[in-house]
């Protein structure tokens, strides 16, 4: 790996985002299957960035996307793709992408059937990094949607989740010579399903996924799924380029309290840079809950420790400065009674 492994610095916190748009609805949505179908395309430059077009076609549950529509009507189709523009634009720049000059479209917002929504960008910067240490580019393309999987719980869903997804990629003309490209496969259990397709020719490649949930998954067949979950990475030469690395700035401050029979550990981790990312994720926060995320985060420090063999007494997580116009986002872990 290249060093885009920065971000797994700031831990626990990326992978509680609560998402954004419609599929978050599909948590509360009664009765009728999840249906989304994503198209992306990119068009990569020798500078690392990319001509875009992103394009979602929202199916299902009926009554979800008529309230949107209604949303829209009543918002003012311009004032909606505003909007939904600038909510597409602050999402990338969460992922560390920025988009400029992008523009929007809604399609469908007047008429039966489904939702549309298209995003073209002039420029995607940095969708491609060169890695001068041998001379490569690199792309991270998350083609089995693990930013959207993990915000959300699957088991909690009235109804199965349904998310195909195809990705063009076109690399720079004058010689890009693809040297590495994530492999395909196929995982199933009890009837829910993740499937990737990769294949390249010359200077194009095509991804295809699909991830299916079946209503009621459990979670024994979460993790048999989950456990599959990566990213595609494409690496190609040709050209060098500029190495640009995003700067990740985190402070963790511990405090061990050591007892006869336990110890008891308080954590508290200062997210600083960078701070359009550390805005985004308060946002996020907020916009799903706070006590659903300070839960969530409970559980996952719950079971590191078991897995590491340690007996939780008890302990409490707090998510702080969600309301502060900046950095930094703190992550309080108090009271981790830990028997030895």
């Amino acid at each position: 790996m290249h060093g885009g492994n920065g971000m797994r610095k700031f831990g626990f916190l990326m992978v509680f985002l609560v998402l954004f748009g419609l599929l978050a609805g599909a948590v509360s949505a009664g009765g009728e299957d999840y249906k989304e179908v994503q198209k992306s395309e990119y068009i990569v430059g020798w500078d690392g960035s990319a001509n875009v077009t992103l394009q979602t076609i929202f199916y299902s549950p009926e009554d979800m996307v008529n309230a949107t529509k209604k949303s829209i009507l009543e918002m003012g189709i311009e004032n909606a793709t505003k909007m939904f523009v600038a909510q597409k634009v602050q999402a990338l720049a969460g992922l560390g992408l920025t988009l400029e000059n992008a523009t929007g479209e809604i399609i469908g917002y007047n008429t039966t059937g489904p939702l549309t929504t298209v995003v073209r960008g002039g420029r995607l910067v940095n969708f491609a990094r060169y890695y001068s240490y041998d001379g490569v580019w690199e792309i991270t393309l998350d083609a089995l949607r693990i930013s959207d999987l993990v915000r959300i719980n699957p088991a909690a869903v009235n109804g199965s989740i349904y998310l195909e997804n195809y990705f063009t990629i076109t690399l720079p003309e004058g010689g890009a010579v693809i040297k590495n490209l994530t492999r395909g496969f196929d995982v199933e259990s009890n009837g829910s399903y993740i499937k990737l397709e990769t294949e390249s020719s010359g200077r194009v490649i095509n991804v295809h996924s699909v991830i299916y949930l079946k209503e009621g998954i459990s979670q024994d067949s979460l993790k048999v799924l989950y456990s599959k979950l990566q990213p595609v990475v494409i690496a190609y030469t040709g050209k060098e380029g500029s190495e640009n690395y995003t700067t990740w700035n985190m402070v963790i401050r511990n405090n061990i309290t050591v007892r006869e029979n336990e110890t008891i550990l308080d954590t508290v981790e200062e997210y600083i840079e960078p701070a359009d990312y550390v805005n985004y994720l308060k946002v996020q926060f907020i916009s799903g809950g706070v006590q659903n995320a300070e839960q969530s985060l409970y559980q996952r420090y719950f079971q590191q420790f078991q897995a590491e063999g340690i007996q939780v007494i008890g302990g409490n997580v707090r998510i702080l400065n969600l309301n502060s116009t900046g950095p930094p986002l703190s992550l309080s872990t108090t009271g981790f009674s830990r028997v030895l």
